[in-house]
């Protein structure tokens, strides 16, 4: 695939028009080549928690409004609250070891 180059000579994707209208996103399973986003529902909650246990400190929190979690239960909690959240719109990051991370669409504007 073909790339354009910023100022930075950084490669970046084509440009988009915005004023498209652009679909709400639906909350359905996306496959892709090396993982699956798979709406978030507290049946991964376990293995999330699990898979951030395995970081050596929080890092991977800095930017996040949310988290760490000390405990499978709190992190749990979490998890349910957002299982039914429509903005952001949560998924798991499922590899073929499991869920792995979490990923989520933010700011959704209803097309106009």
């Amino acid at each position: 695939m073909e790339h354009s180059h910023n100022e930075f000579g950084q490669p970046v994707g084509h440009a988009v028009d915005v004023d498209l209208p652009i679909p709400v996103p639906t909350h359905v399973e996306m496959i892709g080549s090396w993982c699956r986003l798979v709406p978030l529902s507290a049946m991964h909650a376990e293995g999330l928690f699990n898979a951030f246990s395995e970081a050596p400190d929080d890092r991977e929190w800095t930017y996040l409004p949310y988290g760490p979690y000390a405990s499978s239960a709190e992190f749990r909690e979490w998890v349910g609250a957002k299982e039914a959240s429509t903005d952001p719109l949560f998924y798991a990051v499922v590899d073929v070891q499991g869920a792995c991370g979490v990923v989520s669409y933010l700011r959704i504007a209803p097309m106009s």
